[in-house]
């Protein structure tokens, strides 16, 4: 220490001072009793002999992954919990004061190591909507050799209250849906309720507010009978269409404080208040926001639209699939469509202002 500077002025003049800051938290640490003082300068011996070892750690040990006891892994809790990460935040006084009480995952053994972790981040998902093209555009993707696409159709992690009700989902269970190999550049989730799930876009931003969220729009009074020709296929509802739709509120609230992802035929077409939630977590320049008809019609150059999009290279020859189509048992009548049109008008009006489209061939 040079002669006439205090403690202080010498810390300040070799630490940043957010480091220095750090010693705040100094009562809290040796309070809380989980700091190993022993066996951190037995393991660390190179510290500072002007600072005990609690003033070590969150000075300087900290920054080097240096850990504060023999179980507890900085680097792992920083992997597990990306909130925590993504706030600057020192990981083992976060787990004192707030990750201990909500049971948040810390050592090397019950975490993925960081470079695994970080290897299986899901970097895009395919929010939307169902009935509206989606295993089809996840069936493209899955062909390029620099994305990977999950094993199973739709994964459900995000709209799966279960994965959420104690505030600390496991991520880990999430990554198993994935297998990811040296050649992928991109991760990709598919589950078109997400984007109508009132929680989906914020779990999303929670697990990683860089994901790219690409939605596909189709004429909801298509969508609409297409999602209740697929219950009916199913089994899943007995009544009739015009049947199904007057009973929807009902039926919806059944499903209270929850939403009703199986009767929802009119509720999931009204898409603007749907895409101003996403937006809310995610700016608009991580969005892509596509028509049905441009990828059934035009799938090369939709393609190549999403792979720019992604930052991956494109397949050069995309040939069109016809994925899911369920067989009607009978087409909408004129009443249904009249019906639906007079339902959705509005909607479709705002949904060209919002996005610059002309959908005038929606209300045909």
């Amino acid at each position: 220490m040079a002669v006439g500077l205090s403690m202080f002025e010498w810390l300040k003049s070799l630490l940043p001072i957010k480091r220095i800051c750090n010693l705040r938290h100094y009562r809290t640490v040796r309070k809380s009793g989980l700091f190993d003082s022993a066996w951190y300068s037995e393991n660390y011996p190179a510290i500072l002999s002007s600072l005990a070892p609690i003033a070590h750690y969150l000075l300087i040990g900290g920054s080097r992954d240096n850990d504060p006891n023999p179980t507890f892994n900085g680097r792992s809790y920083l992997d597990w919990n990306r909130d925590v990460s993504a706030a600057g935040a020192d990981p083992f006084v976060h787990y004192i004061k707030y990750g201990r009480a909500e049971g948040r995952r810390y050592s090397r053994t019950a975490a993925i190591p960081c470079q695994a972790f970080r290897s299986v981040m899901v970097g895009f998902t395919i929010a939307g909507v169902q009935k509206g093209g989606t295993t089809a555009l996840a069936r493209y993707l899955a062909k390029n050799p620099e994305i990977c696409m999950p094993n199973r159709k739709e994964v459900h992690f995000f709209d799966n209250e279960n994965f959420f009700s104690k505030g600390n989902p496991d991520y880990s269970y999430y990554h198993t849906f994935f297998d990811p190999k040296p050649s992928h550049k991109m991760i990709g989730d598919v589950t078109p309720r997400y984007m109508y799930w009132y929680d989906a876009p914020r779990r999303m931003w929670h697990y990683n507010p860089a994901m790219k969220v690409i939605i596909i729009l189709r004429n909801p009074i298509e969508r609409a009978y297409a999602h209740w020709n697929m219950q009916r296929h199913k089994e899943r509802d007995e009544l009739s269409f015009m049947e199904a739709v007057e009973n929807e509120q009902r039926r919806c609230r059944e499903a209270l404080p929850l939403q009703n992802p199986r009767f929802s035929y009119i509720d999931r077409g009204y898409y603007s208040e749907q895409l101003r939630r996403i937006w809310t977590y995610f700016p608009r320049s991580q969005t892509l926001i596509l028509k049905n008809e441009d990828l059934r019609e035009k799938p090369c150059e939709t393609m190549e639209i999403v792979s720019r999009f992604l930052g991956v290279g494109c397949l050069e020859d995309v040939s069109h699939e016809l994925i899911h189509c369920t067989p009607y048992s009978s087409p909408m009548s004129d009443d249904e469509r009249a019906y639906l049109r007079h339902v959705y008008e509005y909607e479709i009006r705002i949904l060209e202002r919002m996005l610059g489209w002309d959908c005038s061939s929606w209300l045909d």
